[in-house]
């Protein structure tokens, strides 16, 4: 049970960190509040050559060729999972539900589960 009470705030430091590295963001960006699909948005849904906005979301091809560069030697390993994931959460008929179930829940939950069967694992090999 400690090693599981562990591995929780470990996973809950890891992800406010994350949310501290991302709000931490909005003072940089000229915050227009834009409206996409009737939802705010802190970017706009235009091309921008400098950085990405929606429209890399909503058009990868743009995205890879002004921003990806430095791993577009890896598109031919990369774009076969991202597109086949791409194209099978559009599949379910709804893409955003499906986006948010699967790589917001879902994929989350099992890479903490996998952590923490790793924390254990090691402490039975430790303890014998």
């Amino acid at each position: 049970m400690q090693t599981f009470l562990k591995s929780i705030l470990l996973l809950s430091i890891l992800f406010s960190l994350m949310i501290f590295t991302n709000e931490s963001q909005r003072g940089s960006i000229d915050l227009h509040y834009f409206k996409i699909y009737g939802s705010s948005t802190m970017n706009s849904a235009e091309n921008n050559l400098v950085s990405c906005t929606w429209a890399c979301h909503n058009n990868t091809t743009h995205c890879k060729k002004h921003h990806a560069t430095t791993i577009a030697s890896y598109f031919e390993w990369i774009d076969p999972l991202y597109f086949g994931i791409i194209n099978g959460l559009k599949k379910t008929e709804n893409y955003g539900l499906a986006n948010v179930v699967l790589l917001v829940v879902a994929w989350p939950l099992w890479m903490c589960y996998i952590f923490i069967r790793i924390l254990l694992m090691k402490k039975q090999l430790r303890n014998g």
